[in-house]
């Protein structure tokens, strides 16, 4: 009788030391399985693409990249013939790619591209869908195109990754969708289904997807970028649409941390100035907006150039205006900016609604001067934010941590816990046994 209960003590420390190995092989398990974050927006132009794009499993590279690729349109009310039914995979890439729908494409069609697997040792490399805002309905080497963000938002661009994370599964493979904006100041669009993370500006300012572009375009004079494989991309289309290329925008100054309410320490000094000019190429000034801060409050004047001294809703911009952004007055927190219309993208925002569009700024203020807290006062309590861990001057450049970083799972530490508890009493159970 005493042997089996020793004998049994044996098998319960056994079992609650593997249990527990259990418990933080499962721990690890589902911290890793979701620490993977979205891809990155690519801005790294002059080694695009980097090495080790693709793993070296993977041998299939542009079209090939997906197995039973394409694509098609959904929109309320259209016939159900191409290219408003699924095309199904087989069949010529032209009868599923997106380029049969250049010229089709309206303001609130659903573009869905589908495809059942990734090529063979390629599934560990996103794909991503990423609309770009540019000049012409057609694809230009000499133009650059900017990547359309959500105004004052995360979203920027549709992914998916082979377990399904960031898209729709369905019976037939894998689906990504995405709905065509009203767009402003520049009225071309194009469609990109790349390999990995998309560019932030594709053409001469960034770089380019295919290879054989990459190649042209340094060929031509139009800058250096990589010119080896692999090439990036999946398919393309592209399209226009009837905007408004003279209108107006209106300047929205965000701060890190407040948000549009300025911090509490913004000297009295602080000015913040942005400039259109008439293009690119002619620095004549056309409209000048003038801001700073008072009683805490944020506000602009705009005033036209050939209109001096009348107050203005916005500031006045075309299709080719450089907009030219300056502050000063908060030492530390200069966030000086010059960039295209064309380009702007990254930075203007317009709703649907006809409201003005709004050039968003944002950066963080500089860290408060040292105080000193006295030692009879511990319940004193200052406004001044507190000072940021890195300057930033883009909304995209602000990073919060991830979930799950602070420290050990409650879970983990009781595993760990109890493993010597485990192996201590399964060495005591055997040695009372040996000795019955």
């Amino acid at each position: 009788m005493l042997r089996m209960r020793a004998t049994r003590l044996v098998r319960i420390g056994a079992a609650v030391a593997i249990g527990t190995v259990g418990l933080i092989g499962y721990e690890a398990v589902t911290q890793v399985a979701g620490a993977l974050p979205p891809p990155v927006v690519n801005t790294d132009y002059a080694a695009y693409p980097a090495p080790g794009s693709l793993p070296a499993g993977c041998v299939s590279d542009g079209p090939g990249f997906l197995i039973g690729y394409r694509a098609f349109i959904q929109r309320a009310g259209a016939p159900a013939v191409d290219p408003f039914v699924d095309p199904g995979p087989g069949g010529p890439m032209t009868a599923r790619s997106l380029r049969r729908l250049e010229g089709v494409i309206q303001v609130g069609d659903q573009l869905v591209v589908r495809w059942t697997n990734w090529a063979a040792g390629c599934e560990s490399v996103p794909v991503s869908f990423p609309l770009k805002q540019t000049t012409h309905d057609f694809f230009d080497l000499k133009d650059d195109q900017a990547l359309v963000r959500e105004p004052n938002g995360p979203f920027s661009f549709r992914y998916c990754r082979s377990n399904g994370e960031g898209c729709q599964i369905t019976p037939s493979g894998f689906e990504l969708s995405a709905t065509i904006p009203q767009l402003h100041v520049v009225c071309g669009f194009q469609l990109d289904v790349v390999i990995g993370s998309p560019l932030e500006t594709v053409g001469p300012h960034g770089s380019y997807y295919q290879t054989q572009n990459r190649q042209m375009a340094q060929a031509a004079g139009l800058g250096t970028f990589n010119t080896g494989p692999p090439n990036m991309l999946i398919d393309a289309g592209n399209g226009g649409q009837t905007c408004r290329p003279d209108q107006r925008i209106v300047i929205d100054k965000q701060w890190v941390g407040s948000g549009a309410n300025p911090p509490t320490n913004v000297p009295p000094e602080f000015l913040l100035t942005v400039t259109s000019s008439a293009s690119d190429v002619d620095p004549t000034v056309i409209s000048t907006a003038t801001c700073n801060v008072s009683g805490g409050v944020f506000t602009c004047s705009y005033l036209d150039a050939a209109s001096p001294g009348v107050p203005q809703g916005g500031l006045l911009v075309n299709l080719d205006s450089l907009l030219t952004v300056v502050e000063t007055g908060f030492p530390g927190n200069t966030a000086d900016i010059t960039f295209p219309v064309g380009l702007a993208s990254k930075y203007v925002n317009c709703a649907p609604t006809g409201t003005p569009c709004l050039v968003t700024i944002t950066n963080t203020p500089p860290p408060p001067p040292p105080t000193t807290t006295p030692t009879t006062s511990p319940e004193i309590v200052t406004s001044v934010p507190p000072p940021p861990t890195e300057p930033t001057t883009s909304p995209e450049s602000i990073t919060l941590p991830p979930t799950g970083t602070s420290g050990p799972a409650p879970l983990t530490i009781i595993g760990l816990l109890m493993v010597p508890v485990g192996g201590a009493l399964v060495w005591l159970t055997r040695r009372r046994a040996d000795q019955i």
